[in-house]
């Protein structure tokens, strides 16, 4: 997944790092919701 991030086939790289917010966001959301949230669906999750 690395390499993909990185940039292949000369693409640009992904900006990791706002997709480590993004992630770390859902991940408080959805704790903070608890029982209130029965699924979470990203579809699709551009790191662009």
């Amino acid at each position: 997944m690395r390499k993909l991030l990185a940039g292949v086939r000369g693409q640009s790289p992904a900006d990791i790092e706002a997709l480590v917010d993004t992630v770390l966001a859902l991940s408080t959301l959805a704790f903070e919701l608890g029982e209130n949230l029965a699924e979470l669906d990203i579809n699709p999750l551009l790191a662009r």
